[in-house]
């Protein structure tokens, strides 16, 4: 197994970094004691992992039961010696708890929570119950898939949290359509993830802000009529955006692209496409709640994030 940590530049800052599982449990049940001993090796990772944090015994698509995974965030949220809150992954299960997690009181210390795919649900919680940002990026599970995954995935997350990040999130924008190709330069909280949690926060207090705002979407294992019928259904919240940015859809049928550029055609706002976020090899993280700018070169179009670059944990 290739150490992915091995090839990362730290910065030679200490990183706390507590390890929860809000929603379901990698394949690999081993993960949690593997990732232990990795950073065991490595002097300025204070890995924190609790005990028990795994059990599938109580239903078989989470890591644990609602009460356990919302205690063990809890914890991690209130925990003093912690500065960085990474889920292990993904799957299904983090929205169950953010009813029990709006009853409690906000933390007096911003703890930088990082994740994507489910976790989108917790992002757009912090962002809109408690006003905090956090790192839209790579789970700890894809460690073990590296083959799979572009090591700056990590790279540029450790780079956020030194406040060494050069500020660029993606420069392969594709304008899909009018309004697109005439941005020169795009102002907006960047704000989104996964597009099916995007579409499950409609009606909840944590639900997706998207006024004035540059919206990532991005979605697997979904085919073209799905991904058409939840933008659909999107449209009339989408509709105020600064800009749209769609991300990585793979893992569907043949009808994707097509679905995409409808969806597209069909707004008014300027929508992209982007290859360089979601579930796919190139993952890059972005700062969600945190403003950015879309704007236009010679050849190109791109998504910075300018605060990136003096934006780490203390």
């Amino acid at each position: 197994m290739q150490n992915l940590f091995n090839d990362l530049d730290y910065h030679q800052k200490q990183y706390r970094i507590a390890v929860i599982a809000p929603a379901g449990a990698p394949r690999n049940l081993n993960a949690l004691s593997q990732l232990k001993t990795m950073c065991d090796n490595i002097p300025n990772i204070e890995l924190h992992v609790p005990e028990g944090l795994l059990d599938r015994s109580y239903v078989p698509y989470h890591a644990n039961s609602d009460e356990a995974r919302f205690q063990f965030l809890k914890m991690a949220l209130e925990d003093d010696a912690i500065d960085i809150i990474w889920c292990l992954g993904g799957g299904y299960g983090t929205a169950r708890l953010l009813p029990i997690l709006q009853d409690i009181d906000k933390p007096k210390q911003h703890k930088l929570v990082i994740g994507y795919s489910d976790i989108t649900a917790l992002h757009l919680f912090l962002a809109k119950q408690w006003g905090w940002s956090s790192i839209h990026g790579g789970v700890l599970a894809e460690i073990w898939r590296l083959n799979e995954r572009d090591s700056r995935n990590f790279q540029k997350i450790f780079d956020f949290l030194a406040g060494k990040h050069d500020g660029m999130i993606v420069d392969d924008l594709l304008p899909l359509n009018t309004a697109a190709q005439n941005v020169l330069q795009c102002y907006g909280t960047v704000v989104g993830g996964n597009l099916a949690l995007c579409q499950t926060s409609i009606g909840t207090a944590w639900a997706l802000e998207t006024k004035g705002r540059i919206v990532m979407l991005e979605d697997t294992h979904e085919d073209g009529y799905a991904v058409d019928r939840t933008l659909y259904h999107l449209r009339d919240i989408l509709d105020d955006a600064a800009a749209i940015v769609l991300g990585c859809f793979n893992k569907g049928d043949n009808n994707l692209e097509f679905a995409l550029q409808r969806f597209a055609d069909e707004m008014e706002v300027p929508v992209f496409k982007s290859n360089g976020f979601g579930h796919d090899y190139h993952n890059m993280p972005f700062l969600h709640n945190v403003e950015g700018i879309i704007e236009a070169h010679d050849t190109y179009f791109c998504l910075t994030q300018p605060s990136a670059t003096s934006y780490s944990i203390a």
